[in-house]
């Protein structure tokens, strides 16, 4: 998926990987508020869901999309008002990720 869709103020894109040739597809998303308050972190934030394996890159991504947009619509409002990283808990998540 590698481009970003927009859902309820905030940028997602599908990132899912394949750890090695023969194995996979990991789902993982980049989150990002499309507009951050002035004094949250800016920097994107990453899940891997390292509990999921898919077929295909593309059935990875649109699984991580649908899992951002879940995440999005249980804690969406707290995660504008303050910094992202410090709102999201629990699960497999990596800050400041490199973005290729």
């Amino acid at each position: 998926m590698k481009h970003g869709i927009s859902y309820k103020n905030f940028r997602i894109r599908g990132e899912s990987f394949r750890p090695t040739q023969s194995s996979g597809w990991i789902p993982s998303y980049v989150l990002q508020p499309e507009k951050p308050k002035a004094d949250a972190d800016p920097s994107p934030v990453c899940r891997d869901r390292l509990d999921e394996v898919f077929d295909s890159e593309n059935a990875a991504d649109e699984f991580a999309v649908q899992d951002a947009k879940s995440w999005i619509d249980s804690h969406g409002a707290a995660a504008v008002d303050v910094a992202l990283p410090a709102v999201m808990t629990g699960g497999f998540y990596v800050v400041n990720k490199p973005i290729a």
